[in-house]
């Protein structure tokens, strides 16, 4: 097996997962978590970065170490700045691509508002290589503060994330060994990307490191990588994977010194990773895979001149003239440069391509990459960053699955018991339901007995109460009429009926206000006793009432909230008040009806007994007068006539009143009661029809739940059977398939060269 063949069962493998993560989405978007979301969208980036090549190499050295160069030599296209004080503007991945049409850069990017703060989700645009490589850097200008990297104006309302370049036409070590070059900024260049430096160790399989051609490594770099690069929290790379490459080692004065000046700086690189240890076989390892390099010679044996000139214009943003014939400092600056980078390159560029190669070092360096690409396959690396991981996500993938699936087995058993909670709640209101209706029936028939025992009982107190003031408005009754129009003589004269048209309206002038009286003394009595402490029959009804009512509606409305404790369900806990205001208006209405009755019986005995019996007793009266006071004095006889009145009134309003009070068949009277009890059964059913509302809203919710339960319960059948056959089958394959590559790669190795 060739690493070709491998990155494809890779892929394949990506790609399954890809389907069957898709098929969730069409099928059974239920099964979605968090978590498929999650690495739907890591297996799509990982996708991508697959596509592109299997062994991913991170670029990492100070800038103008020569990371562009190498880069480009090993794409065998010009594809990154090599402008000097130049660098890209975001990591970069590098791969090869089947298709043609794909063949160029998409960049990855969000919008940003001016608060730096992403707006929307990440977006993507496509560019040409040329135009990438001239627009997306960093100029001179723009590195000057690390801690300040000024980002070019035309990127202010963007965050760049990364860049894919993908080449159709690759030959050499990308093609070779499927390799993916990952770019970074030159580590130091600005904290930012240094951070993003650090992110892509986590994603690369193994590095280059470029040092000076002198083999230096700044203490910058020492504290750099020995915190990062070589520290397993922060980096997937193993140390024994990574090449230090002396680059630009036709500068140097000595290949040999370069070579031993960068053991010691990698001596004092473990001794800063390791707290002072240096482990032996790591340094001896890691000396082993020193190489020296020109990638100048390569990517001129390669890819030809760089075009210093064209990419200096667009970069910097001149016109060729201005790059020609400027005086600005600047301008003469990068014109001096890109004279003498055209003159040196150009020179070189007449060498035959063997000789190019040779001076750059090419078969030394292939040798070393092979080596430790072979030993990546060897020890398992590839497998654990890459068949181990999708072998992870694919176990994860099933996982989530089935955690979903027994999370929605676990709402249809919710539901189960929420129908019971329902079912029960309803059989208890209806039990209080019953008992409440036959509790408040019993209270509104007892009510109007009530109030005839408790008069019957008070009579006298009653009469006494109401005495007095009867006493004063009887003690005022005059008749009303002037005593000069008549005299002894015509009052003999006049006959019953014009005696009971001149003086009885003023002798029953009173009445009324006897009849007010006594009404106010009975109803004071019947709602307001004068001792506080005693009850009367409104105010035990008012407490029955109330207590038997609020015990109900209290009772109705906890284990309303209980089963809408979650507030999932339609069923709504109206407040207690509402009820309470229905028994307080009928209430209400119940004692202007009482007094109503109490008036109407009061002013019947008045009306229909008293009022006969003074009329009586004025005639009777007149007959005497005529007998016996004839010729007498006016004033004497209306005196007399006034006196007959009251003595009537006091003694009739007595003996009826008090017999109507304490009457066997009740004060109220057989209508009365039936009215009284007619308001207060109505009081009661209407708290109760409230309540049966309630009960119709749960037998609904009821119904909605068995219907769903049910759905549900077809629905978890339809999950089972479709997580059996489009996750679990092409989940248990894929793994199958990485385990069959593992052992298939541990027994027979793997060819790094196609």
């Amino acid at each position: 097996m060739n690493v070709k063949e491998f990155n494809e069962t890779v892929n394949v493998c990506n790609k399954s997962l890809q389907d069957v993560l898709l098929n969730i989405g069409h099928e059974a978007p239920a099964l979605q978590s968090a978590a498929t979301i999650e690495y739907a969208e890591a297996i799509a980036k990982e996708s991508v970065r697959n596509n592109m090549g299997l062994v991913r190499v991170l670029f990492l050295g100070a800038s103008n170490s020569g990371k562009s160069a190498l880069i480009n030599n090993l794409a065998r296209k010009i594809i990154v700045p090599e402008v000097i004080h130049t660098s890209t503007l975001m990591p970069t991945w590098i791969g090869r691509t089947e298709d043609y049409a794909n063949e160029g850069v998409t960049v990855n990017y969000f919008d940003i508002d001016k608060e730096g703060r992403r707006k929307g989700s990440l977006k993507s645009k496509r560019e040409t290589i040329d135009d990438f490589r001239c627009y997306y850097c960093y100029t001179e200008k723009d590195l000057a503060d690390r801690d300040r990297l000024v980002k070019p104006d035309r990127f202010k309302s963007m965050e760049l994330n990364e860049a894919y370049i993908s080449l159709h036409e690759v030959e050499g070590a990308c093609k070779d060994y499927a390799l993916v070059l990952v770019d970074t900024l030159g580590n130091g260049a600005s904290s930012v990307d240094d951070e993003k430096a650090q992110h892509n160790m986590k994603n690369c399989d193994f590095a280059f490191v470029l040092v000076d051609s002198l083999g230096n490594l700044t203490d910058q770099d020492i504290d750099f990588f020995g915190s990062t690069l070589f520290n397993p929290k922060v980096s997937n790379i193993k140390p024994e994977h990574i090449i230090f490459v002396i680059n630009k080692i036709d500068l140097s004065p000595s290949r040999h010194g370069s070579i031993e000046n960068c053991k010691n700086n990698i001596a004092a690189l473990l001794k800063k990773a390791y707290s002072g240890k240096v482990p032996k076989e790591l340094y001896e390892r890691l000396c082993s895979q020193i190489v020296t390099y020109s990638a100048l010679y390569n990517r001129l044996a390669f890819c030809g001149v760089y075009p210093y000139k064209e990419d200096a214009i667009k970069i910097n943003g001149l016109n060729r003239k201005e790059l020609e014939t400027s005086d600005e400092k600047k301008v003469e600056t990068i014109r001096t440069i890109v004279k003498e980078k055209e003159e040196f390159e150009e020179e070189k560029s007449y060498l035959p391509k063997e000789m190019l190669l040779k001076k750059g070092y090419y078969e030394d360096f292939n040798a070393i990459l092979g080596k430790v690409i072979g030993n990546m396959f060897a020890d398992g690396t590839i497998y654990d960053n890459h068949l181990n991981g999708t072998k992870e996500m694919a176990m994860n993938i099933r996982l989530a699955i089935q955690n979903r699936i027994n999370a929605l087995a676990s709402n249809a058993e919710a539901i189960e018991a929420k129908i019971a909670a329902f079912q029960k709640a309803k059989e208890t209101i209806q039990t209080l339901s019953g008992n409440y209706e036959q509790e408040s029936e019993t209270i509104a028939r007892n009510f109007p007995s009530e109030v005839d025992t408790y008069i019957k009982h008070h009579s006298q107190q009653l009469l006494i109460s109401a005495t007095v003031g009867i006493n004063k408005m009887i003690d005022g009754i005059k008749i009303d009429v002037p005593h000069g129009n008549y005299t002894p003589k015509s009052l003999k004269e006049l006959t019953s009926i014009e005696i009971e048209n001149d003086f009885l309206p003023s002798l029953l002038k009173p009445v009324p206000k006897i009849v007010d009286l006594i009404c106010n003394t009975i109803s004071a009595n019947i709602f307001t006793p004068v001792q506080t402490t005693r009850q009367t029959p409104y105010r035990q009804i008012v407490d029955k009432l109330s207590q038997s009512m609020n015990n109900y509606i209290t009772s109705v409305l906890d284990e309303i909230r209980t089963i809408n404790s979650d507030n999932k369900f339609k069923v709504t806990v109206v407040n207690k008040s509402i009820f309470e205001k229905k028994i307080s208006d009928s209430l209400y209405e119940m004692s202007v009806l009482l007094i109503i009755i109490i008036q109407k019986q009061i002013d019947e005995i008045i009306n229909t007994s008293i009022s006969s019996t003074v009329r009586k007793s004025l005639r009777g009266w007149w007959t005497s007068v005529k007998i016996f006071f004839g010729g007498g004095n006016v004033d004497k006889m209306f005196e007399k006539m006034e006196e007959a009145a009251r003595t009537e009134l006091r003694n009739k309003i007595n003996s009826d009143i008090a017999g109507r009070l304490v009457r066997s068949e009740g004060f109220l009277g057989k209508d009365a009661t039936l009215n009284l009890y007619s308001l207060l059964s109505k009081a009661t059913r209407e708290c109760d029809n409230m309540v049966k509302l309630y009960l119709s809203n749960i037998e609904h919710e009821l119904k909605a739940l068995r219907d769903h339960l049910q759905e549900n319960q077809g629905r978890i059948e339809f999950y089972r059977d479709f997580a059996t056959e489009k996750v679990n089958k092409p989940l248990d394959h894929v793994i199958k398939e990485i385990d069959r590559l593992r052992a298939d790669v541990i027994a027979n190795g793997i060819d790094t060269i196609n």
